[in-house]
């Protein structure tokens, strides 16, 4: 499937589509199979930034997944293994950190023994810092939609499907972001057409978009402002991109209104000459 806007906005990376199955994909790349947490989390962020670079599809499921954030975003089971300290582990994981409480301790002792790098150890300690405190964490969790549960997720581009996906993922700077932002609302009334949650990467592009496909209004989700999905994505994609991604519907209905919007106007063109547009000096279509 061919995209317009990919075009027209000279994107540095072609857009992906998401789309959940009954059946593992072939060829797909994943992580390894778990039971436990020894290894850490292995944020879901760094195999979507390599379908963006490389192209091949990256597939998700509650065996492989090493966030339980993941699992929400993609609408897979419960992951195969335990968090550390449980649902309150992941409260203070996200808030003040576990070395705190001595249930935290004494899952900050576990991870130890089980050979956890360093790096895991400080952040399940003191926090990522996130949220003041784990009630808000709580809050936050509850807040957040849901989805039906499928066994599989997949991610790819959307020029190598034959199928519409559930969800369209663009990589945008803040030239393209500002274009798609004003598309995503040119045939709506009043100016609700785009949302930015606060959440993690991987649930701008996966849960929230999905999300929205439920709804009669379907609106596009600016996301990838996660601090640790951005660390994680930095050395493979850079520091200037923001995800915009959108339920399959709004997209077509984007891509239909190209021509009749401010993209074939000439404020639009004259913004594109002499504009750094997808890492080269290009002008816009």
């Amino acid at each position: 499937m061919q995209s317009v806007l990919e075009e027209r906005l000279k994107l540095r990376h072609p857009p992906l589509g998401i789309f959940r199955s009954a059946e593992p994909w072939p060829g797909a790349r994943s992580f390894a199979p778990r039971r436990t947490f020894a290894g850490g989390w292995g944020c879901a962020m760094y195999l979507v930034a390599r379908v963006f670079r490389e192209g091949r599809p990256a597939m998700f499921s509650s065996e492989t997944v090493r966030c339980p954030a993941t699992a929400t975003a993609f609408g897979l089971a419960d992951p195969a293994w335990s968090f550390p300290g449980g649902y309150g582990g992941s409260l203070r994981l996200l808030s003040c950190g576990n070395s705190g409480c001595e249930e935290g301790r004494a899952a900050i002792s576990e991870l130890e023994a089980a050979g956890a790098s360093r790096e895991v150890l400080d952040e399940f300690g003191n926090g990522e810092g996130f949220k003041r405190d784990p009630g808000l964490v709580g809050e936050w969790y509850a807040a957040m939609p849901r989805i039906p549960v499928m066994p599989y997720a997949v991610l790819m581009r959307l020029a190598d499907m034959e199928e519409p996906p559930e969800a369209v993922v663009f990589l945008a700077d803040c030239l393209q972001l500002a274009a798609l932002t004003t598309l995503a609302n040119f045939a709506r009334r009043g100016d609700g057409g785009v949302t930015i949650p606060h959440a993690a990467a991987c649930m701008s592009i996966g849960l929230y978009p999905l999300a929205e496909c439920l709804s009669e209004t379907p609106r596009a989700v600016v996301g990838m402002l996660d601090i640790s999905g951005r660390h994680t994505m930095w050395s493979i994609l850079g520091r200037d991109l923001l995800s915009f991604s959108m339920p399959w519907n709004l997209f077509r209905e984007m891509e239909s209104n190209v021509d009749a919007s401010f993209m074939s106007r000439s404020l639009w063109k004259g913004i594109g000459r002499g504009s750094l547009i997808g890492g080269t000096d290009r002008e816009l279509g």
